[in-house]
């Protein structure tokens, strides 16, 4: 894992699940309005507007060191948690176990990431945190545990 590098004079934004679709368009965005952008997501992306930490946030380990990095780093104006994790499966089918490792890996990085950003927001008195759920909150058949998962981060 890299440390988080910071530049003093633009607002500074993490980003979760930040190698591709939703995290990586984020990055780019928010890049692009003037925002010192950090990506996390297993494996970086070819190209990348800043920098980047590759990480596993459903290891307990990876997950503490990031949380340590940005709760002793600069305060972070926003933190985007847009990891997520996903599997095909219906409510008949859902095994207590299987069902509490989606809550856990969907909710766990988010929270921990998230506990570690608000003393420094509060500090700054400013910041942000989005967490990024899913249309199948409202329903879906065959994504029993990940919509529990993102209807907790909404709520």
């Amino acid at each position: 894992m890299n440390a988080i590098d910071a530049d003093p004079l633009r607002p500074r934004v993490l980003i979760t699940g930040a190698s591709r679709g939703i995290g990586l368009a984020a990055a780019q965005v928010l890049a692009a309005h003037g925002w010192d952008v950090t990506g996390v997501a297993r494996s970086a992306p070819a190209c990348f507007p800043g920098t980047f930490i590759e990480a596993d946030l459903l290891d307990a380990n990876s997950l503490a060191e990031l949380a340590g990095q940005i709760a002793g780093g600069p305060p972070l104006a926003g933190l985007v948690s847009n990891f997520g994790m996903a599997r095909h499966e219906a409510l008949i089918d859902a095994g207590w176990d299987d069902f509490a490792a989606l809550m856990a890996a969907n909710v766990r990085p988010a929270l921990a990431l998230a506990q570690a950003a608000l003393p420094g927001m509060r500090a700054a008195r400013h910041g942000r945190i989005v967490h990024v759920t899913s249309m199948v909150t409202r329903g879906n058949p065959w994504r029993t545990g990940y919509a529990a998962a993102k209807a907790a981060l909404e709520s």
